[in-house]
């Protein structure tokens, strides 16, 4: 099966990041593989945060599991950061794509623009009541005295990547909707390789402990977000 060239009406798009030129050239099987599989390896690159993450804290005191414990009470907010950024990228991604296919340019920078300022706002108000509701959040997550302390540091220095999440979302948003699906992939796999190196630098090399799983996090995300706007500049200058 094949599907046919989108031909477009009333104009063509001016910027080659908004082309629909061969987006949907060669058979569904080939083009359900080329969106589904950068997709997958993005997802699978999440999972190897976690399971980095969890191997090198293991190693700071392999007699003490209250390191464990407390960064793993965290991971539920990290979730929930994720899923409200998954939340802009899924429907950026949708808005984008609609915009392209009806090659209307104009819309599609406002889309971008208004995603921006949404991703702005919830990082804004997530990281101030974050921070002021730190400890009831904690605690009603299942903080003991044993590992709240534990708990305590890795979340605020986790509070960091609040920004570089949403900031995540609306690019992986940009470039799914401009079916740039590589370039969702080529970022992923650069986070996960970052973290993965940072980790035992920090945690071991600069003697951070828990807090820098965090700061490794943070800086990988910082990579991804540099590597999207790195991307972003180069359409738009070529």
């Amino acid at each position: 099966m094949t599907v046919n060239k989108l031909e477009p009406d009333n104009g063509t798009l001016n910027d080659e990041l908004f082309t629909v030129a061969g987006m949907f050239d060669g058979s569904l099987y080939k083009l359900l593989l080329r969106m589904a599989l950068p997709m997958f390896v993005g997802m699978l690159t999440q999972v190897t945060y976690a399971i980095a993450d969890i191997f090198w804290l293991s190693h700071i005191d392999v007699t003490n599991s209250g390191i464990i414990a407390g960064v793993g009470l965290v991971f539920p907010v990290g979730m929930g950061l994720f899923a409200i950024a998954n939340g802009i990228q899924i429907g950026m991604g949708s808005l984008l794509s609609r915009a392209i296919g009806m090659q209307r340019l104009d819309r599609a920078q406002r889309i971008l623009s208004v995603g921006i300022i949404i991703a702005l706002f919830f990082a804004i108000v997530i990281t101030v009541l974050g921070y002021v509701y730190a400890q009831p959040l904690l605690r009603s997550l299942g903080a003991t005295k044993s590992i709240i302390g534990y708990a305590t540091e890795f979340y605020y220095y986790s509070l960091l990547t609040v920004f570089s999440i949403m900031l995540i979302g609306v690019m992986m948003g940009l470039f799914q909707g401009a079916g740039k699906i590589m370039v969702i992939m080529k970022a992923s796999l650069l986070g996960a390789l970052v973290n993965i190196m940072l980790d035992p630098i920090m945690i071991f090399v600069f003697d951070f402990g828990v807090k820098g799983v965090a700061l490794a996090s943070f800086l990988a995300q910082l990579s991804v977000v540099a590597y999207f706007i790195y991307t972003l500049m180069d359409y738009i200058s070529g």
